[in-house]
């Protein structure tokens, strides 16, 4: 990925990066990048009911509600068009 859309990407983040985390950053996202296109190129098959039973759900917390920023206050400055968010374009 090249530094240009880095530098972009980390701008509409609100991240801070220096020139020597974004070169760093461009390398491993490269990295990923390219592992996912091996990992597509695999003929890998997944069958959803072959280990079903053996996921151990014991250990999982209980999902509970717990109280938050109030709906309009984080609504307040979004945009938003017929019932959609509108957010800035990223790529390409």
């Amino acid at each position: 990925m090249d530094i240009k859309t880095i530098s972009n990407l980390a701008e509409l983040s609100q991240l801070d990066f220096n020139e020597e985390e974004v070169e760093k950053l461009s390398k491993e996202l490269d990295t990923m990048v390219g592992m996912m296109g091996k990992i597509k190129q695999s003929d890998a098959k997944y069958e959803c009911s072959a280990n079903a039973s053996s996921v151990d759900l014991d250990g999982l917390r209980a999902d509970e509600a717990k109280p938050s920023m109030p709906t309009d206050e984080l609504l307040a400055n979004a945009q938003s068009a017929d019932g959609y968010f509108v957010v800035p374009k990223v790529m390409e």
